[in-house]
Formats: C-alpha cells, structure tokens, sequence
C-alpha cells in the first residue's frame, strides 16, 4: 500500500508540473486555475500521508502504555509516562522478555536516542502494518 500510495503522489507531482509547465505556456484563467486545483489535490495527498503518521503514533502511543504497564507491574507506571514517543515507537519492536530491561535502561537515560534503542534489540517483533 505505500508503494501505490508513493505512486500516486508521483503521478499528482508530474501532473501538477505540467500544468506549470502550460500555464506559463498559455498564461490564463484557465491555466491558472488547474495549476490552484494541482496545488490542492498534492496537498490533500500530503495531508493524507501526516495524518494516518499522526493516527500511528497515537495507536502505537496506546499500544505501549498498555504493553508496558502489563509488562512492569504497577510500581512502574508513572514512568512510563516521561517517555518521549520516539522512545516507545523504538521500544515497540522489543520482545516481552527484553522490553522491561530496555525500558529501565531508557528511563535511566542509558539509552536516549530510537537508534541506540533499536541497536540493543536482540529478538525483534516484526511491524508488519506500518502505514
């Protein structure tokens, strides 16, 4: 689906140089309004992309508080708040067994960066629905 997706913002950005391309060929009213309604279709397809990002990281924001606090019992659970959301996006991809380590090592600020994270995950849990 990104790949059809990516297709169809190249297919806007060619189609909206071109009505570039023939506006300034044939300067007009016409021409003029087809170039605003290809700024607008590229900027809905833009907006489309930001918004099912910022729906994902919501869900994946959700998922790991849950996932967390199950893994960590409830003495942690107020740390688990002070993660920033690049934290838990990395840490999403950690097994059960080396999430409650992984988290301890972040919340001690052993680990501040999703790279770093990521480069201490030994067992991976694939994210097959990325958007």
């Amino acid at each position: 689906m990104p790949r059809l997706f990516m297709a169809v913002g190249a297919v806007l950005l060619i189609e909206e140089l071109r009505r570039l391309w023939q506006a300034v060929a044939a300067p007009g009213w016409g021409s003029a309004w087809s170039v605003i309604v290809g700024l607008a279709l590229l900027s809905l397809w833009a907006l489309m992309r930001l918004w099912a990002l910022r729906l994902q990281d919501r869900v994946i924001r959700a998922e790991m508080h849950a996932r967390l606090a199950r893994l960590l019992g409830p003495e942690r659970q107020g740390a688990i708040s002070d993660l920033r959301l690049s934290h838990l996006i990395a840490l999403r991809f950690a097994s059960d067994g080396e999430l409650p380590a992984l988290f301890e090592k972040v919340s001690a600020g052993e680990l501040s960066s999703a790279d770093d994270i990521k480069q201490r995950i030994n067992h991976w849990r694939a994210d097959w629905l990325r958007v």
